[in-house]
């Protein structure tokens, strides 16, 4: 053949069947592009957010404020206190009357005394005093407790007003004398509640044996036991009521101090200091910084298909970088109208399946940050 011919076939070739075969290799590789694109299915969603409202048990005034918008909190930490004024005049009401009872139990006591030195000492006037010493010690026991508690509701006091001067001192606005001040009493005081704490662990021994003492002694004597039980009952009960009057007391102290239930970030602020609220008005908002979960929305065609425990990747929209493993918790169980923010178009309401995606590394997406999500 020759090399006119074998040039035409050649240019022939290149003209009608290269582009065929480019043309068909196109075709198989959108196929197989097609094929592997339908194995998956596509939704957007939104980072799940954990919000918690700190509201008073019961109508008060706000006495101080120990948070501000975006301050971080751990769990625990106190974020406000209630005005505490009621609940000091109520445990110095309480003092006055365990101070009443304990002059009753003392003149009693002389008079048990005084009627011993000119009888003969029996069997009931030894039980007697041991009632009377059992009685005494439960009564110091209440005593010390209610000065214990009463401490600690100004101990929380000077704590929030150190933290604030101290606040204010770092801020180039406070006095540093002032806040050494409040310091040096806030610290005084939490001595003075450490000696209290191992005086109130020594009365409770002292009742322990003034009782064991008291029943060693019943059981000698030959008067049936509620005969010589009935002796101190008029004081045993108005002790049960001093009790039971300085727990209602100490719960109530506890309602005044709120604390974070979480560890997140300060939300919303709706109150502040001075302001009077009711009971269960919400007073700050707490949002958790933790965001492990979140929640797409497929069409309904696709739904049906996805199940609990698929696998899935979620990238953020805004950060497409940012890309991590999840799976499927759980798939509601009917249509639902999409958040507006992630409406195709702005007009148009859409709906879809809600899923909730589960297992997402902790610290990684933001919360309410809107993602990709592909389902395997």
């Amino acid at each position: 053949m020759s090399e006119n011919n074998l040039s035409l076939v050649s240019r022939n070739f290149r003209r009608r069947i290269v582009p065929l075969l480019i043309w068909v290799l196109a075709v198989v590789a959108f196929a197989f592009a097609g094929q592997q694109q339908s194995s998956y299915q596509y939704a957007v969603g939104i980072v799940e957010t954990s919000d918690v409202q700190i509201a008073p048990i019961k109508d008060g005034t706000i006495r101080s404020m120990r948070v501000d918008l975006f301050d971080s909190v751990e769990a625990g930490d106190i974020v406000a206190m209630m005005d505490d004024t009621l609940i000091a005049a109520e445990l110095a009401i309480e003092e006055a009357q365990l101070n009443q009872l304990k002059a009753e139990l003392y003149l009693e006591r002389n008079r048990l005394e005084s009627d011993m030195e000119f009888s003969t000492l029996d069997q009931l006037d030894e039980l007697r005093r041991y009632q009377l010493d059992e009685e005494e010690a439960r009564l110091e026991h209440v005593e010390l407790r209610v000065d214990f508690e009463s401490k600690q509701v100004k101990l929380e006091r000077l704590k929030i007003q150190m933290d604030r001067q101290e606040m204010l001192v770092a801020e180039a606005i406070g006095s540093q004398s002032v806040y050494d001040d409040i310091r040096l009493r806030h610290k005084e005081l939490k001595e003075e509640l450490v000696t209290d704490q191992k005086a109130l662990e020594l009365a409770a021994k002292n009742i322990w044996e003034a009782t064991r003492r008291r029943q060693e002694r019943q059981k000698q004597s030959a008067r049936p036991v509620q005969d010589t039980l009935v002796y101190l009952e008029p004081f045993l009960q108005q002790l049960k009521v001093q009790e039971a009057k300085r727990q209602e007391i100490q719960q109530e102290s506890l309602t005044l101090v709120m604390r974070s239930p979480i560890s997140g970030q300060v939300s919303q602020k709706f109150y502040g200091p001075g302001e009077t609220i009711l009971s269960g008005t919400p007073l700050i908002s707490i949002q958790s910084k933790s965001a492990k979960r979140a929640i797409a929305y497929l069409d309904e065609s696709s739904s049906v298909t996805i199940t609990t425990g698929t696998e899935v990747q979620v990238r953020s929209v805004s950060r497409p970088n940012v890309v991590a493993k999840a799976r499927v918790l759980r798939t509601g169980a009917s249509m639902e109208e999409l958040p507006p923010r992630i409406w195709s178009t702005p007009l148009i309401r859409e709906w879809g399946r809600p899923v909730l995606i589960g297992d997402m590394p902790d610290g990684v997406f933001l919360p309410a940050e809107t993602l990709n999500i592909r389902f395997k």
